[in-house]
């Protein structure tokens, strides 16, 4: 069974997600990302959810107020073995969502 629950930055399963996705980045561009750390601090991140299949995290994404028009999509991150299965397309949906629900 497959749910999506909306979390926030302190979620252990988040956190989780956040680490691989920075291994990731560091593995196809380095380790050096100082400049981007300015834009990619997670600390007041309030709207993200995490996907989970038979109560398993597998997916995630989070989004963030721009103006007050827009929303940025932050954080979008699937577990390697579980790609190729919609999980990031149900994630965009639900954070669209969200997003509306904001403004």
């Amino acid at each position: 069974m497959t749910s999506i629950k909306r979390r926030n930055s302190s979620n252990e399963d988040f956190i989780f997600f956040v680490q691989n996705l920075d291994d990731d980045l560091a593995k196809r561009d380095g380790a050096d990302h100082a400049f981007y750390d300015q834009f990619t601090s997670i600390k007041n991140l309030n709207h993200i959810v995490v996907l989970y299949e038979n109560e398993e995290p597998i997916s995630c994404g989070a989004c963030k107020k721009f103006d007050t028009e827009s929303v940025e999509i932050k954080c979008m991150f699937t577990l390697p073995e579980h790609s190729g299965a919609g999980h990031a397309a149900a994630i965009f949906s639900d954070l669209e969502r969200w997003a509306r629900e904001l403004k």
